[in-house]
């Protein structure tokens, strides 16, 4: 195989269809005039272009209304309130690739090969699912970045992302991005709309610069999501026109695990924002951080904004867990760990009305209530097992207050996109580490206190990004 000095390939892998343009790309899934999806393809060879086919992207597209790839100019990108919009059903508009449903939806491997989508844009009051993908089943989505979408959808009930509207069965994706993207929907998020089953995964995937607006859940990566979130992080999104519960990476977090994940920059509008997870009904959130969150309609600032808004058992019984999760902001007046009515047990918060929170590290489970001056890291996680997934942690070394050596967790059993030496791509689970997250004790230097003056409850203003591997790694 032919690599490029950025790894994206240069060939064909073996069983895959090339993307080479505009036209090729919206044939995916469309059936040809002899009623099959078999399709001649600018390099002369015959392709398959099902919904259950291996495609790859050997450029980057521009779908930018008007824009002309002849001779690359021309095209008006709508501005993030939708401002010159085409009306629905201009021919100019991207039309989703897979509905909802078993015969329907993209259930095929696509490798974006690092390459762009620039300025998809969809304007909708029909579809029910609404991104570049409408809806996938058991794919597996990778290195493919969306930039300057634009998708409005009407419809009521909608799952809506610049990437994927809504997914399931399965479904992987690794290692894509969204990018100065407005998404305008019901469950909406920067990248995804909705995962709805626990088998899907995300991994290293980012939303950066964009703008979503949301009635229902909504999320600066994913709206509604009930998938394996590992090394994902959303910074400086505007999530201010959200209406529901809304959290910088997702708007609502059930039955699901989120491990080693980041927000930062971000700005809210509403009291039902947060700056990490907006609702959380039974999920795993773990070795995550968020900092330097805004709200834009002076009800509150930063210091008012929590990691979570909501925390609460699942349908299933799930009580919610929280470990090792950092944030900048003001602590609560109280704290508490009572389950009794479906609340988190303690795991080191701080937990006050209104569901607002300090999450720090330090504190061990024993001494949540209090939160002492300990500088035991958190592991109430270790062999914790959810979604086929089993944490095991390390601690630090911990000298005269002073870590000494990293500590580090580890999620067994992550499905992580791989390609072979031939450039296919595959899902396999894998066992992901981070490290770094418990970098800094509580007695932090002077100046990090953060609405207190107790030294007790001196808190991290910018943690390190966390360092992230993977077994396998390539």
């Amino acid at each position: 195989m032919k690599w490029d000095d950025q790894g994206n390939l240069l060939t064909v892998p073996q069983g895959y269809t090339p993307i080479y343009n505009e036209e090729e790309l919206r044939k995916i899934g469309v059936k040809n005039t002899d009623g099959d999806y078999n399709y001649t393809n600018s390099d002369g060879k015959n392709y398959e272009y099902s919904l259950s086919a291996n495609y790859i992207l050997m450029t980057d597209i521009n779908l930018t209304p008007g824009y002309d790839p002849a001779t690359g100019t021309g095209g008006t990108l709508p501005d993030k309130d939708f401002n010159d919009i085409p009306d629905e059903g201009n021919t100019e508009l991207w039309t989703p690739i897979g509905n909802e449903g078993t015969s329907t939806s993209f259930k095929g491997h696509f490798n974006g090969n690092g390459h762009t989508i620039t300025g998809m844009t969809i304007n909708t009051s029909t579809l029910k699912n609404a991104g570049f993908f409408g809806y996938t089943s058991g794919a597996v989505i990778y290195n493919l970045h969306m930039k300057d979408a634009r998708v409005k959808n009407m419809n009521n009930n909608n799952k809506t992302g610049s990437l994927i509207g809504g997914c399931a069965n399965g479904t992987t994706v690794s290692l894509c991005s969204a990018t100065g993207c407005a998404v305008s929907g019901n469950e909406t998020g920067g990248l995804i709309g909705e995962t709805s089953q626990t088998d899907i995964t995300l991994t290293r995937c980012h939303a950066t610069d964009c703008k979503v607006s949301g009635t229902s859940y909504s999320g600066g990566l994913i709206g509604y999501n009930s998938s394996v979130i590992t090394a994902c992080y959303v910074r400086n999104c505007d999530l201010s026109g959200c209406t529901g519960y809304h959290g910088g990476l997702v708007g609502c977090y059930s039955n699901a695990i989120l491990f080693g994940c980041y927000t930062s920059g971000n700005t809210f509008g509403s009291n039902t924002s947060a700056s990490l997870v907006g609702s959380n009904y039974g999920s795993i959130i773990a070795s995550a951080y968020a900092v330097n969150a805004t709200k834009n309609d002076n009800s509150g600032d930063a210091t008012t904004i929590g990691l979570i808004t909501e925390n609460k058992k699942s349908n299933n019984d799930l009580s919610p867990t929280l470990s090792g999760l950092v944030s900048p902001f003001k602590e609560s007046s109280s704290t508490g760990n009572t389950d009794t009515n479906g609340e988190p047990t303690g795991f080191g918060f701080y937990w006050g009305a209104g569901y607002q929170q300090l999450l720090v590290t330090g504190a061990d489970k024993d001494t949540a209530e209090s939160v002492t001056t300990t500088t035991k890291p958190l592991f109430a996680l270790d062999n914790e097992i959810r979604n086929d997934c089993t944490f095991s942690v390390t601690a630090p070394i911990i000298e005269n207050g002073t870590v000494t050596t990293a500590g580090n967790t580890t999620l067994t059993n992550v499905s992580t996109v791989m390609v072979n030496t031939t450039g296919n791509i595959y899902a396999q689970k894998r066992n992901w580490t981070a490290a770094g997250i418990w970098g800094a004790t509580l007695d932090a230097a002077a100046g990090n206190t953060v609405g207190s003056t107790d030294a007790t409850k001196k808190v991290i203003l910018a943690p390190p990004i966390i360092q992230w591997s993977y077994q396998g790694e390539q």
